[in-house]
């Protein structure tokens, strides 16, 4: 998702319509900053250790 913003920025630079490339370019980067949060807080709570069940009785 950064190399594609990027490359939108660059094209919005050299484009003819580039307004329309500019947006396209703002999207990315937002869409791009929301997954990496939730990706960061998934893998956050990845990690969280199991709780500890107690054992069960045995008969």
């Amino acid at each position: 998702m950064a190399v594609t913003t990027l490359a939108l920025a660059t094209a919005a630079a050299l484009a003819v319509n580039w307004p329309l490339l500019a947006c396209a370019g703002a999207l990315a980067a937002a869409s791009h900053a929301a997954v990496a949060t939730s990706a960061r807080a998934c893998r956050r709570c990845a990690r969280l250790p199991e709780p500890k069940s107690p054992p069960l009785p045995s008969y």
